[in-house]
C-alpha cells in the first residue's frame, strides 16, 4: 500500500480509456475534486477504476455517455462515482457472484465485480450500485481519504 494522489491517479485512467470510448462515439465526462489522496495498492485501485470503466463504456450505447466523479464527501471520505446511460443491470446481486455475466455476447468470464467487490472489502471502500434496466448504472465508492495528507491540506500544505 502506499499513499496515492486519487484525483491525478483517476485523470491519468480516464486519458487511457478515452480513446476505447471514442472508438464507441461514447463521451467521458469527468469533475475530479484536485489533490485527494487515499491509501491503498496501485493494483487494487487501477483494478476498480478500470474495470469499473471498462464496463460503463462496453454496456453503455452507441453515442452515450459517462459521467466520472471524485468529489469531498466529508472530512475523511471522497466518493468516487462512474454513471452510464446503458443497458443497465438486471439483477444486481448476480453480478457479484463470480462467473456471472449480464451479456454473453459481451465476453469476458463474469469475475470482473467479484474481484471489485473483494478489494472494496479488503481495502474499506463502500461500495454501492444503483441501475435501471436501459436506464443505466450508477457505481459510488466512497474511500477513506489518507489522514496526514488531509491534516497537512488543513494546516495549508500542499499534497
Amino acid at each position: 500500500k502506499e499513499v496515492i494522489n486519487l484525483s491525478e491517479y483517476l485523470n491519468l485512467r480516464i486519458v487511457f480509456f478515452e480513446d476505447i470510448a471514442i472508438s464507441k462515439s461514447i463521451l467521458l465526462e469527468h469533475t475530479v475534486t484536485p489533490d485527494l489522496a487515499i491509501y491503498m495498492s496501485k493494483v487494487e485501485l487501477q483494478r476498480i477504476i478500470d474495470n469499473t470503466l471498462s464496463n460503463a463504456i462496453k454496456y453503455s450505447f452507441f453515442q452515450g455517455k459517462i459521467e466520472i466523479k471524485l468529489l469531498l464527501k466529508d472530512e475523511g471520505h471522497c466518493v468516487m462515482s462512474f454513471q452510464d446511460y446503458g443497458q443497465g443491470i438486471k439483477d444486481l446481486y448476480k453480478v457479484f457472484q463470480r462467473f456471472e455475466r449480464e451479456d454473453s455476447v459481451q465476453g469476458g468470464f463474469g469475475l470482473g465485480l467479484n474481484i471489485v467487490q473483494n478489494i472494496c472489502n479488503k481495502n474499506d471502500v463502500d461500495l454501492e450500485v444503483r441501475s435501471l434496466e436501459n436506464k443505466g448504472s450508477t457505481f459510488l465508492y466512497q474511500f477513506h481519504l489518507d489522514k496526514k495528507k488531509w491534516l497537512d491540506r488543513v494546516d495549508g500544505g500542499k499534497v
